[in-house]
């Protein structure tokens, strides 16, 4: 594919913008992206990830999984994990990620109805405890031991 700029050179970096239900796509070469201000995807990924390294610099320390060996290096170069053990061994590499993609860590949308239970009585202890904390910060005192209770309450029932 061409690209959409100069209409001369491979198209290399792909950008879609959709504000308002308006969409904008681009295909731009290497040189053009950079004329935009877009990052390549190699640094692209690394100002994702936040590591403390970009592909040509060698980091003082490196992660290395367990199980099959990957590194950081690895991690930020693909984008992905490689095995079940690289989510524990990059685990605060992927939250710092996902963070930062998405706004958050925790799921907030649809779930299968066998843990909607679970997840209504997680939301309901979390809200609960931010009531609570703001309730000791404005020293109302009374209304947060009620609240104080019913956290216990949900609690107890385990």
């Amino acid at each position: 594919m061409l690209c959409t700029e100069c209409k001369k050179n491979n198209a290399t970096v792909f950008y879609t913008q959709t504000i308002n239900g308006n969409k904008t796509e681009l295909a731009l070469c290497k040189e053009c992206a950079s004329n935009f201000g877009m990052p390549s995807t190699t640094s692209l990924f690394s100002d994702l990830f936040s590591l403390p390294f970009t592909l040509d610099s060698t980091p003082k320390t490196l992660k290395k999984c367990s199980l099959c060996a990957s590194t950081e290096r690895d991690f930020i170069k693909d984008g992905k994990v490689s095995c079940p053990e690289c989510y524990n061994t990059f685990k605060d590499e992927l939250e710092r990620a996902i963070k930062r993609i998405h706004g958050n860590v925790t799921h907030i949308g649809r779930a299968p109805s066998k843990y909607k239970k679970q997840n209504d009585k997680r939301n309901k202890l979390e809200s609960l405890r931010k009531k609570l904390e703001e309730l000791i910060k404005n020293e109302e005192y009374e209304n947060a031991a009620k609240v104080r209770d019913q956290i216990r309450a949900i609690e107890a029932e385990g």
